[in-house]
């Protein structure tokens, strides 16, 4: 079967269009994407899709502006579409050129689709393309599902992209190329060992096919059949990440009650889940040590403790509370300075509720959310200060002989370290703590007398 026909078989088992669908075939000049443009041009009509060319001229070679006119005049001929883009030499960036190359390339690829609502992307990816993809992966230490290499198809943004000649070799497209007296254009940079991707090709791989010549054949096969398993126990992994973790913005909590009774591989599997999805822009960032690292810190005993991952993420334990974020996403409400209550008014807390001092006899009419400490008129000296926790604070505490540290109470009230940093309590002008503010009370609190004034302080939402 030849490749036309292998194309067409090709294309129909996996549905990858439809006539009526409208694509855009990303075509550089060069041999792969002018076999696949002229693949799709000789279809058969019922799975030919309505079909238009973008070309992008990044000004990197002294012939780009010789294979734009090209392209262009081959569209011209088949009476389809030509979009192209000229990224001007004084816009390209110093270094990391071959980044941004693509980034602007596939950015003018999605305007075109949208503005003229084209549906799928084609781009000309081969064979050899996924074998040197594969291979860079694994030596670079990349994760697991990035090690099946190219997908055949993917979402791009709201779009879709489709690399049908991934089955094909580089040496069936020069076949086909010469057989039908394609023109195309070579990229001088390809045979440069400053570009990873041409070192794997031209050095490595050649070595690799001395070693075994069906090399190429083993890594795709690979890749197939990791995919394969990944397909089956993505879903069985999503399911213990969903009871474990629960997700928010850009922060994660974890359940170490759920958490524990998973299987040491699937609580990292569980973790790298986790990561992949913190990390999703940046998959890169961490490493197996981190897996490890994050399941010895959940499972351990420690009260409270802080850990630093890669991205200016941490964890953060507090007890039962496991929490991943970034650093910066820390965030402790806290006075600016002291505040003094005066009678009849509100104070606004940093977390948005409201302490006022009122007498009980002109108390405000509260209906729900609020919180009240009675005080005899005698037993406190105005004015009230509003204030966070100092070394050495200490308050008498109603059943016990003498007093006791705040953070002795904060603490046995299982209060989280981030907690108690915030954590308000309520002074009397002779420096008599009254309140830890819905925590607990002072010896100076009293029990609401009918018919007698007091002083009210009242917490609310």
């Amino acid at each position: 079967m030849n490749l036309t026909d292998k194309f067409s078989k090709l294309v129909r088992e996996h549905h990858y269009w439809t006539n009526e669908d409208k694509v855009l075939i990303a075509v550089s000049g060069g041999v792969d994407s002018m076999v696949l443009l002229h693949l799709i041009a000789h279809l058969p009509n019922d799975i030919r899709p309505r079909f238009s060319v973008a070309y992008v001229d990044h000004q990197l070679r002294n012939t780009s502006i010789i294979e734009r006119h090209a392209v262009n005049k081959i569209a011209e001929n088949l009476g389809i579409p030509f979009y192209s883009y000229i990224w001007e030499k004084e816009t390209h960036p110093q270094s990391g050129t071959e980044k941004a190359a693509r980034e602007i390339r596939y950015h003018f690829f999605h305007k075109v689709m949208v503005e003229q609502n084209i549906t799928k992307l084609l781009t000309g990816h081969q064979k050899n393309d996924q074998v040197e993809t594969i291979l860079m992966r694994i030596v670079r230490g990349s994760a697991i599902n990035q090690l099946v290499g190219i997908h055949k198809k993917r979402l791009f943004k709201d779009k879709e992209i489709i690399r049908p000649l991934l089955r094909f070799t580089k040496s069936e497209l020069y076949t086909y190329a010469k057989a039908y007296e394609l023109d195309f254009y070579e990229d001088e940079s390809n045979t440069s060992f400053q570009y990873t991707r041409n070192r794997y090709r031209n050095r490595i791989l050649p070595l690799l096919k001395k070693e075994n010549k069906e090399v190429e054949d083993h890594l795709t096969n690979f890749a197939d059949d990791l995919q394969d398993l990944l397909t089956i126990a993505s879903p069985i992994i999503e399911k213990q990440a969903v009871d474990c973790l629960t997700f928010q913005e850009d922060k994660v909590e974890i359940s170490k009650q759920h958490f524990i009774k998973q299987s040491d591989s699937m609580q990292r599997l569980v973790l790298k889940y986790m990561l992949d999805r913190l990390y999703e822009k940046t998959p890169l960032q961490y490493k197996r040590v981190h897996l490890e690292i994050l399941q010895e810190w959940i499972s351990s005993d420690t009260a409270n403790s802080k850990i630093e991952l890669p991205g200016d993420y941490v964890g953060i334990k507090e007890y039962t509370k496991f929490l991943i974020c970034k650093q910066n996403n820390i965030k402790i409400n806290r006075l600016s300075e002291p505040l003094q209550l005066e009678i009849g008014k509100w104070a606004v807390l940093p977390d948005g509720k409201k302490i006022g001092l009122f007498y009980s006899n002109e108390m405000p009419d509260l209906k729900i959310n609020f919180v009240t400490l009675f005080l005899g008129l005698d037993s406190i000296t105005l004015p009230l200060t509003i204030r966070h926790r100092a070394d050495g604070d200490r308050m008498e505490i109603k059943g016990i002989n003498g007093t006791k540290k705040i953070q002795r109470i904060m603490i046995d009230q299982k209060l989280p370290p981030s907690k108690r940093e915030e954590a308000i309590l309520i002074e009397d002008a002779r420096k008599q703590i009254i309140w830890l503010v819905g925590l607990k009370e002072s010896a100076l609190s009293t029990k609401p007398i009918p018919d007698k004034i007091q002083y009210v302080l009242i917490l609310k939402e």
